[in-house]
């Protein structure tokens, strides 16, 4: 199971840092210097806490797909639950907001830490999310660990 955790690890850092580079060498070989981002470190700033918010959301479906992979015995089923979970997450937000608002300890629920990186971009989202930029960061590790340990576990119980 560690072992799956670091073949997804380098891959996952790989896309990121990977993408990243190809981002930059796009825009120095098609945009040239027209846009003075390199010297702005606001832009920077931003930008690295967009790519960080992602990654952090990216672990934290995985670890939930490596959980749930733990408690199935298809590996297959595990991840066709963990593409449909992602999707109708878009759908889950909106009454999960409702009922935050209703009851604020819902607020550190696993599906609320989603929406790190949305609210990275986009600061007034912290009105709806009842979290700060700081709480989601914190909950989204606390949340990629605990999954990860309980996939672990049950790794360990389950009859191979």
């Amino acid at each position: 199971m560690v072992s799956k955790w670091l073949v997804l690890l380098t891959y996952s850092l790989l896309l990121y840092v990977g993408s990243s580079l190809f981002a930059i060498l796009l825009k120095v070989c098609l945009v040239n210097d027209k846009f003075a981002i390199f010297t702005r470190a606001k832009f920077w700033h931003d930008w690295l806490a967009g790519v960080g918010g992602e990654f952090l959301n990216t672990w934290l479906l995985l670890s939930l797909v490596l959980l749930i992979a733990a408690l199935f015995k298809s590996s297959g089923a595990a991840v066709a639950v963990g593409i449909i979970g992602y999707f109708v997450l878009g759908m889950v937000n909106i009454p999960m907001i409702a009922l935050i608002r209703k009851y604020t300890w819902l607020k550190w629920n696993p599906l609320n830490m989603f929406n790190f990186s949305a609210q990275l971009g986009l600061p007034t989202l912290s009105k709806i999310t009842k979290l700060t930029d700081v709480q989601l960061f914190w909950g989204n590790l606390a949340y990629i660990i605990l999954f990860l340990v309980l996939g672990l576990l049950f790794f360990r119980r389950r009859e191979v």
